[in-house]
């Protein structure tokens, strides 16, 4: 992976979850086989955004920072 392809690049750790199901009705964490440790690399997509805290709750339901993300291999169960 190259640098070079982001803005501002910045890496936040997040919990990755692996399905042993589809996700349906009320109880959806069953579908859950197991939480795995991740990184996701954060990326502003326009150049010399200048925003404060306040201005950026709005760009994350969106993704807008969103980059990529990376995890260990796992095996199924």
């Amino acid at each position: 992976m190259s640098l070079s392809n982001f803005i501002k690049p910045h890496v936040e750790r997040e919990p990755a979850f692996v399905l042993k199901g589809h996700l349906k009705g009320p109880n959806v964490t069953v579908a859950i086989d197991l939480a795995i440790p991740a990184v996701e690399i954060i990326d502003s997509r326009v150049n010399n955004w200048a925003i404060g805290l306040e201005e950026s709750w709005p760009t994350i339901a969106p993704r807008v920072a969103s980059s990529r993300t990376a995890h260990r291999a796992t095996s199924p169960s």
